[in-house]
């Protein structure tokens, strides 16, 4: 009989849902639950998989699962699970897929709506400074995005619907032109939005940089959607005190690091909290068939 263990440092109601329906859903297995990596000790010997949120595990996790085959990230992203030292070769990393469209596309939206109109909603400094002049309308914008998967191609004919010209990395509907990434720089000057939406990976990491920046017209806005490293922060830092950049938004900083510019007296920077991917649908368990494959061979 296999052995599962979830690690999971949500609200009690949450994580025994995952729990509970994966019991449900594979009687045959053992499955036992945990609320921080240090109570792991009694199961981890034993696990043949485990699942997780990545910034939930310690080293010590992996190390200490000598059995494991198998690790089911609850995120998309595994970036900061797959460089881990001691994560073993032989052991098989799955993310989460197919959740994430509908709710980053949508947050996607509201933050260039927000941007355009001057209503920037989340957790803003604006408020410290005057307000700078409205951007164009969004109907007249032309969208770059970087990185171009399933919420790019989800969130392409949104921006259309809207008047947008959209410009991607790699040909896909809904997109009016496609550039290679080495591209950039030579074509983002047109850009009235930048919506990153890439994996980190060493070869995007700082990529967006300040040769990007410097080449990106000072009434245009950086989306964020990535994770935090996937931009140069003394970078973009730079360009928006220097007013080379309108604005910047983001769901997922490597640090906070707005202060030097709040000192300066302008910030137009704004946030919100790291949930633009939370819905009915990405919070509740719905394995999926590639999922459901796995567990039976187990």
């Amino acid at each position: 009989m296999a052995n599962v263990l979830i690690l999971l440092t949500l609200p009690e109601p949450i994580r025994n849902q995952y729990r509970d329906r994966l019991r449900n859903r594979f009687p045959g297995i053992t499955i036992e639950l945990v609320d921080h990596h240090s109570k792991v000790g009694p199961y981890i010997g034993k696990a043949d998989a485990l699942i997780t949120f990545a910034p939930m595990l310690s080293s010590e996790v992996l190390a200490a699962g000598t059995r494991l085959k198998w690790v089911q990230a609850l995120g998309t992203g595994v970036d900061n699970l797959i460089d881990q030292p001691a994560l073993r070769q032989d052991v098989i990393v799955t993310n989460m897929r197919a959740t994430h469209g509908a709710p980053v596309s949508e947050a996607a939206l509201a933050g260039m709506l927000a941007l355009a109109r001057g209503a920037s909603p989340g957790y803003s400094c604006a408020s410290r400074t005057a307000m700078a002049p409205l951007s164009s309308a969004a109907s007249t914008s032309q969208d770059g995005r970087f990185g171009v998967g399933q919420i790019a191609e989800i969130l392409a004919p949104k921006c259309k619907a809207f008047g947008m010209r959209v410009v991607g990395a790699r040909k896909l509907a809904g997109f009016d032109r496609m550039h290679r990434r080495e591209e950039l720089a030579r074509v983002i000057g047109d850009f009235n939005f930048l919506i990153l939406l890439t994996p980190l990976t060493t070869a995007t990491r700082n990529s967006i940089d300040a040769k990007i920046f410097a080449a990106m017209k000072p009434t245009s806005y950086l989306i964020n959607l990535a994770r935090g490293g996937v931009v140069d922060e003394a970078a973009v830092i730079e360009a928006l005190a220097k007013g080379a950049l309108l604005g910047r938004r983001l769901t997922y900083s490597t640090r906070s690091r707005c202060r030097p510019i709040i000192h300066s007296g302008r910030c137009p920077m704004s946030s919100s909290p790291h949930i633009r991917a939370g819905s009915a649908m990405s919070t509740s368990i719905m394995p999926c068939p590639r999922s459901r494959q796995t567990w039976s061979a187990f």
